[in-house]
């Protein structure tokens, strides 16, 4: 059987920002067998690894090819179906596709206390202290000072909260930014939202020779895991932390270039436990 290739590029719509994780499913249009379906992790570019797809043997001079579809998928985006995408033997075939954010829905209170000018000092501190107490759920959001100043650091704290929560990346607190951390903050507080996070970190670094139901626990995420990322091996639950386990969480620390120690720390542990839940929530 003869192999042609496949390359993805996948871009935020309207700019060169790339996204990762996006779930590609590549199906035959001829029988609607699915043979390839994987989360993906993208380079600095946006460009996925090169998918092998299977072509019809040459019976000629010319060289064979096969018809796939070619669905996209990504949490807050627009799904993408893009048929008749045809693969020749031996040649890697390129798309470039900008995904499509979903328009928030979120309603704007009109009996909100957005203070609808420039925040005081005072005002200031009292959202940086709502984004750092989020901030110990979303792994991704930056903790930073209370001091009452729109730095850098703010701002990137902002914008990574606009981002998880699919809202316009203005990095500034507008209306709907300013309801969105109100809400979330009253949530987590009051306890009608779960933690973004769960279980939480236990408290003890799982390292080589830990054992236990903490071990049995992250051997099980692992190995869900591993079903969408091609690079983590397959892990078994044994609820020992020996050389298999280690080398699994290097491949993940790795897959998101954090620090590759073969531990489970609080970062590594949340990072776990965010993918697994957002896979989940598919």
């Amino acid at each position: 059987m003869a192999i042609g290739y496949l390359q993805i590029m996948t871009t935020y719509s309207n700019s060169e920002q790339p996204l990762s994780n996006v779930l590609i499913t590549l199906t035959k249009e001829l029988n609607q067998e699915v043979v390839y379906k994987y989360f993906t992790i993208s380079d600095q570019n946006g460009k996925t690894e090169v998918i092998h797809c299977m072509c019809p043997s040459a019976d000629s001079l010319k060289p064979s090819y096969a018809i796939y579809h070619v669905e996209l998928k990504k949490n807050g985006y627009r799904p993408l179906s893009i048929q008749y995408v045809k693969i020749v033997e031996g040649i890697t075939n390129s798309l470039e596709i900008d995904m499509i954010p979903l328009k928030n829905d979120n309603k704007i209170d009109s009996k909100s206390d957005f203070p609808g000018h420039t925040m005081s000092k005072e005002e200031l501190i009292n959202i940086q202290k709502k984004m750092n107490r989020i901030a110990q759920e979303l792994v991704e959001i930056p903790v930073h000072d209370e001091y009452g100043f729109m730095d850098e650091n703010m701002i990137k704290s902002i914008t990574a909260f606009q981002e998880h929560f699919k809202l316009d990346l203005t990095g500034s607190i507008d209306l709907i930014t300013y309801n969105k951390i109100i809400e979330i903050y009253h949530q987590l507080n009051d306890g009608t939202r779960n933690s973004l996070i769960y279980p939480p970190f236990p408290g003890t670094i799982l390292r080589i020779g830990s054992h236990g139901s903490d071990v049995s626990f992250i051997q099980s995420r692992l190995k869900f895991l591993s079903m969408y990322y091609k690079s983590l091996p397959i892990i078994i639950e044994d609820g020992y932390y020996g050389s298999l386990s280690e080398r699994c969480i290097i491949a993940f620390q790795s897959m998101l270039g954090i620090e590759e120690d073969g531990l489970v720390g609080m970062m590594t542990w949340n990072k776990i436990m965010g993918i697994y839940n957002e896979l989940n929530s598919l």
